[in-house]
């Protein structure tokens, strides 16, 4: 069967994702799949398709900051 929900442009523009958000999304995905010790060539397959959906996840007028990039990634990591 095919997806028939919304687009990843659709559900994700209005989100304001940065680059570096995208990125540390994908960097825990891939930790995730080497601590269950799926198989390397299964991890790059996913990262592959995970960085295929960067550009219609990124917002197109990125106006976020470093600083608050940087405030993001410390909080979460906190939880």
């Amino acid at each position: 069967d095919n997806y028939t929900g919304r687009s990843l442009f659709d559900s994700h523009h209005h989100l304001n994702i940065t680059d570096n958000h995208f990125d540390i999304v994908k960097g825990h995905l891939l930790d995730a799949l080497r601590e269950l010790r799926a198989p390397n060539d299964i991890i790059a397959q996913v990262g592959d398709v995970f960085e295929s959906g960067r550009k219609d996840c990124i917002a197109v007028a990125n106006t976020k900051s470093n600083t608050q990039t940087i405030n993001d990634v410390s909080l979460y990591k906190k939880l």
